[in-house]
């Protein structure tokens, strides 16, 4: 490699680890969607000096989300008195003092809070985090959209499919190099697997899943990376089981039973 080049990628190393750490303090949060729980993560960056006492405010608009909860970390437990305020519409005051001097070590990285919103619109919930007093007053503060984002997804078994096959893959939106996978609900009797490093969906008893009065599988699956985490429906629905009288084939009972069943509630 020329110097010319070695020169030309350190350049390029150097700025882009300054855009990277740009901000002591961020906020991160993933793709919203509506009805669905939105995660929320106060980041901080580096660490440019202790911290033994700070506050802040988190505005958002609260006609898009609406506050649920929050989480503390192993960073916001250092502090002896730590408090998170959402009575004013809109925004929550989050601070935290230190009686022992330990808060917040400089060059410290992690999360200092998960806060929790109810979706209620797909838009820009409009974060802005001001105020930074005390021992914060002088950080450098940004507002980041996480890469990891999870689109609901379907899927359709085949009369092709057997026990221990692949349905698919659950598809990411993300600039991350690897997710962790985890089923968290509907899998009723266990129906379905999902490789967690993967994504990919295996079918763990097709008999059983076969044989049953369930025609839709409807699961919740998260897929988290190493700062954030998103949950998407996965719907797999299954064939129509088929009989043959006489060379003729028909559909079962249950299967009639079923298509009825839907008829009618189109009328209802």
């Amino acid at each position: 490699m020329t110097t010319f080049k070695k020169i030309i990628i350190c350049v390029f190393c150097f700025l882009t680890s300054i855009v990277a750490n740009a901000a002591d303090i961020e906020v991160n949060y993933p793709e919203l969607i509506v009805g669905k729980l939105l995660t929320v993560h106060i980041n901080i960056n580096s660490a440019p000096n202790d911290i033994n006492s700070f506050k802040l405010n988190l505005h958002f608009n609260n006609d898009i989300i609406s506050y649920e909860n929050y989480e503390k970390t192993d960073i916001s437990n250092q502090f002896t008195l730590f408090s998170v305020n959402p009575s004013i519409p809109g925004t929550i005051l989050v601070g935290g003092v230190s009686a022992e001097n330990v808060g917040i070590k400089k060059d410290s990285d992690g999360v200092l809070i998960t806060l929790s919103f109810t979706v209620l619109k797909d838009r820009d919930p409009e974060f802005q985090l001001t105020s930074l007093k005390d021992d914060m007053k002088s950080w450098s503060v940004d507002i980041e959209k996480d890469c990891l984002s999870v689109n609901n997804q379907t899927f359709n078994l085949t009369n092709e499919h057997t026990t221990g096959s692949s349905i698919g893959f659950i598809k990411v939106e993300g600039n991350c190099d690897s997710y962790t996978y985890e089923i968290i609900d509907g899998n009723i009797n266990s129906a379905f697997s999902i490789n967690n490093s993967t994504g990919e969906i295996i079918i763990n008893n097709l008999s059983q899943i076969m044989n049953n009065h369930i025609f839709t599988y409807t699961l919740e699956v998260k897929v988290s990376d190493a700062d954030c985490s998103d949950i998407a429906t996965i719907e797999i629905n299954r064939p129509l089981i088929k009989f043959d009288i006489n060379g003729d084939e028909r559909m079962g009972l249950e299967e009639l039973i079923y298509i009825f069943r839907v008829v009618s509630k189109m009328y209802d």
